[in-house]
């Protein structure tokens, strides 16, 4: 779910000239810790668009020439990101026109095609379909069986990776290997912010929702990263959540 509160966006000229490495001008620092700059109402910085740097235009690039986005429309959604805004591969409220799946290694790799171009990769164990997970899943954990009826899985990464943002935190958690047990999630820690291009982080945190599995309704965890748009008086709530029932973990963002 993403809660934004925007007092004013001023979107980038037209030309992308603005964009461009010989005239980009370094943003600010992006720091993953909860500390950063925050905008001031009475700046008349508020009025001009995002200038990426030419470092982090360089990853964007990275990024979206990885997910086979069209040189095009590359162009458009860095002009987009300079605005302030989401690109819909970032924004949990936007719908994929195009939903690609594939197996591979064993896992479910589900590719999500959306209307301004961008596209999201979402690996899981498994079709979920009351899930529908975007650039996000579950990995390194430490799996082995524990006493008759569980295995433990201990410090799993959780991870959203994006286009604009990367984000994870750790958990442990125990799934059921039959039935007469309950899935449950034992601990979380370390919300971590990777990338935020065009923001800095005001807030992180993740705590337990529901510790163990009740029936059907999973056990489940949640990530909460709070930004401010950099140049643009907006801040953006993002999370990432982990479920596990029975014998299956997955997240959704």
């Amino acid at each position: 779910m993403r809660r934004t509160l925007t007092t004013a966006i001023v979107v980038c000229a037209t030309s992308l000239a603005c964009l461009a490495p010989s005239s980009a001008i370094a943003a600010p620092q992006l720091s993953s810790s909860a500390d950063g700059p925050q905008a001031n109402a009475n700046s008349p910085a508020e009025t001009e668009p995002l200038q990426l740097s030419e470092a982090e235009q360089a990853e964007l690039v990275g990024i979206m020439s990885a997910r086979g986005i069209s040189l095009s429309d590359q162009q458009q959604l860095l002009t987009k990101i300079s605005s302030g805004k989401l690109v819909d591969a970032d924004n949990p409220e936007a719908l994929p026109i195009r939903e690609d799946e594939i197996e591979a290694n064993g896992k479910l790799v589900r590719t999500l095609t959306f209307q301004d171009g961008s596209v999201a990769i979402a690996t899981s164990e498994s079709s979920s379909p009351e899930i529908s997970p975007r650039a996000s899943g579950i990995s390194q954990c430490r799996s082995y069986n524990y006493n008759s009826g569980w295995v433990r899985h201990d410090n799993c990464l959780v991870m959203y990776d994006g286009i604009s943002f990367k984000y994870s935190f750790r958990a442990s958690y125990s799934t059921t290997r039959h039935g007469g047990v309950n899935a449950l999630i034992r601990s979380v820690s370390n919300p971590y912010v990777w990338r935020s291009v065009g923001h800095v982080v005001s807030n992180k945190y993740v705590s337990i929702i529901n510790r163990s599995q009740n029936g059907t309704s999973p056990a489940r965890a949640q990530m909460v990263a709070e930004f401010q748009v950099l140049k643009v008086f907006s801040t953006v709530s993002l999370d990432l959540n982990l479920y596990v029932r029975d014998g299956r973990a997955w997240v959704s963002y």
